[in-house]
């Protein structure tokens, strides 16, 4: 899990990554549920991700793996299951912790430009 801060450190949201038989993800402060992933996910047991949050037509949060699209998540009043979504994801971010019981992931380098977290590299331990 990933979270997503202001330079204040108030909370922008989350993206938790769930790798058990069936991949699934969920967005804090947006999903109500977790959601299984739309596409299979590359079979490389090293992966790439790169999380990317744009805010050019919406706010949209779209995740490749190993350089493919797996999420691609318009967070809105229609898609969101929170009521105050957008005094969430409205924010600007400015960092971003890992949490403790995070076990897979063994390093991320951010890159300048689009924002969120870039190249996040992890690896599946089932």
């Amino acid at each position: 899990m990933v979270y997503f801060y202001t330079s204040q450190r108030d909370l922008v949201g989350s993206l938790n990554l769930f790798f058990s038989s069936t991949p699934q993800y969920y967005i804090r402060s947006c999903s109500s549920y977790r959601t299984n992933f739309l596409t299979d996910l590359p079979t490389a047991t090293d992966k790439v991700w790169r999380v990317t949050l744009t805010r050019t037509s919406g706010i949209r949060l779209v995740v490749h793996c190993n350089e493919v699209e797996v999420i691609n998540y318009l967070i809105s009043g229609s898609t969101c299951g929170w009521l105050d979504w957008s005094a969430y994801w409205s924010r600007s971010i400015a960092k971003i912790q890992f949490d403790s019981s995070d076990t897979a992931t063994d390093f991320y380098r951010p890159l300048t430009g689009n924002w969120v977290i870039q190249d996040l590299k992890s690896k599946i331990r089932r």
